[in-house]
């Protein structure tokens, strides 16, 4: 075992700071020992890893290394060093193919220190020194990750009038930079700034204990970065941990959305026999949906009734020309809702006679225990249609988007639903308790109010009028297959027709 261990790599006790990222750990290495990513990759591989590729350090899954091989080249505890990877944390890895970039604090690298938590994609601010982290960064990526650090001789004066040349190491952003001439601490942090280290991470760690008890909420929140398609899905998935967990321990700029909980207990007893898919009229399911149907639209709906009359007046050409500025989304997002429960692919189907006997989905959930019990069907029924609404409010007047059936039962994607084995029915025969989370309905029609407010009420007025008849030519995406598009709304910029369209899928 002694000769197994027999190499040593240059390091300094003092680091790595707590939770001090791979990212910065690896950089380092390279650094102090001038090695490449794959040489340091073979020293602390695990020898049974065959599958894990050779030539990286990645540094945000730590599945291949040898922690006790590690520790011993290092001279540093096991412990400090599981620490630097997130998957060792509690958090769910991920396959973050095409995601890159290092998020970094500035003040933070001059004491050469990297939390591991800059890693996760909703943490954007310092919690030190409150101020917001730099953009993620490819360069800082890609170098410690494959590439390894660039190499120069620099001068530095000798203090007997003589010159030697010392090598620099660096990356292309500079946000890496090493000088063998002028080596210090590793670990530029005071006693007092490691202990504030430590407490504000293992507060976030409790935070995060509670927060991943809920398997859909820890696997999206665990992401090393977001895109704008994630942005609605963020607010309303982080806004939900927080209403599990508490407030988040660490300051995080995420504009939080009000959201809304509906809850019910799941009793082996009331499941019924239908585990998804379609359920006749006439049946204990559509009893519900046809009152949840009439509560929306009496609650909802009724107030933009002239906004429903015409944009239930418009026929299936019309649907696809819609103006993004002007259309209601309170009747867009009652249709959309409608044709996904009721299985119709054709806005005129809403008002065909033959298709009122046109089956409905049984609305339940799979994931992360099955549900199928009426109570369910009820409350997803309630909550999906502002999970509809709010997303199109969230592109409405913004973007050009449409709204697609994607081809599935339901989108479950545009629900959050947190599960717990324990809840509080009182019964032994409880399943679990419930909760879905949904934006707040009161804010919805504030936002919505505002948008219909002062619109000139006249024939075809949430039509575009710009031409219209180039947007089957124009149908541009990111090349993953959303489905059949049932709506279309354009958004003009300078009399422009935007090139990038958003997608709502149903």
């Amino acid at each position: 075992m002694a000769n197994q261990f027999a190499l040593r790599l240059i390091w300094q006790e003092i680091s790595p700071a707590p939770f001090e990222s791979a990212w910065s750990i690896f950089a380092k290495l390279q650094a102090l020992n001038a090695m490449s990513p794959r040489r340091v990759h073979s020293i602390i591989a695990d020898p049974s890893c065959k599958d894990v590729n050779a030539h990286v350090l990645a540094f945000r899954d730590s599945s291949w290394i040898d922690f006790d091989r590690f520790s011993n080249v290092l001279g540093v505890n096991e412990s400090r060093l599981r620490a630097a990877f997130l998957d060792q944390l509690g958090f769910a890895h991920l396959d973050q193919s095409g995601r890159f970039g290092i998020k970094v604090c500035r003040e933070c690298l001059e004491k050469g220190y990297h939390s591991v938590f800059f890693e996760l994609g909703f943490v954007d601010i310092c919690p030190w020194h409150h101020k917001k982290l730099e953009p993620p960064c490819d360069y800082c990526y890609s170098t410690v990750f494959r590439s390894g650090l660039k190499k120069s001789l620099n001068q530095i004066n000798g203090s007997i009038s003589t010159e030697v040349m010392w090598q620099r190491q660096y990356s292309s952003c500079k946000h890496i930079q090493f000088n063998d001439g002028l080596v210090g601490k590793l670990n530029g942090l005071s006693q007092v700034e490691e202990q504030s280290i430590y407490e504000r991470s293992a507060e976030l760690l409790r935070w995060w204990e509670i927060v991943s008890a809920n398997p859909e909420l820890a696997n999206f929140l665990s992401q090393n970065s977001f895109d704008d398609r994630d942005e609605f899905r963020l607010r309303m998935l982080f806004g939900a941990a927080e209403l599990l967990a508490g407030k988040c321990p660490w300051p995080v700029g995420i504009t939080r959305g009000p959201v809304r909980t509906q809850r019910w207990c799941e009793s082996k007893c009331d499941s019924a026999d239908n585990a998804g898919g379609r359920v006749p009229r006439a049946s204990d399911w559509d009893v519900v949906y046809r009152s949840v149907r009439r509560h929306i639209f009496s609650h909802y709906v009724r107030p933009h009734r002239d906004c429903w009359k015409e944009l239930s007046s418009y026929c299936r050409s019309d649907t696809k020309r819609l103006d993004s500025d002007t259309c209601c989304p309170v009747s867009l997002a009652y249709s959309a809702w409608r044709m996904s429960v009721e299985h119709l692919r054709n806005f005129e189907g809403l008002k065909s006679e033959k298709l009122r006997s046109h089956p409905v989905l049984a609305m339940t959930l799979d994931r992360p225990q099955p549900t199928n019990s009426i109570r369910a069907h009820a409350s997803l029924l309630y909550a999906y249609f502002f999970s509809i609404w709010g997303e199109i409010l969230h592109h409405a007047g913004v973007n050009s988007f449409a709204i697609a059936d994607s081809n599935a039962q339901w989108n479950r994607d545009l629900i959050t639903a947190i599960y717990s084995p324990r809840g509080a029915c009182n019964s032994g025969e409880s399943g679990g308790e419930w909760t879905l989370v949904f934006a707040e309905p009161t804010a919805l029609q504030r936002k919505s109010f505002v948008s219909c407010c002062g619109r000139s009420k006249q024939k075809y007025w949430m039509i575009s009028s710009e031409i219209q008849e180039y947007w089957t030519d124009i149908w541009l995406g990111d090349g993953r297959d959303y489905g059949q598009p049932i709506f279309k709304l354009k958004k003009y910029e300078r009399g422009r027709l935007r090139a990038s369209y958003k997608y709502i899928c149903l």
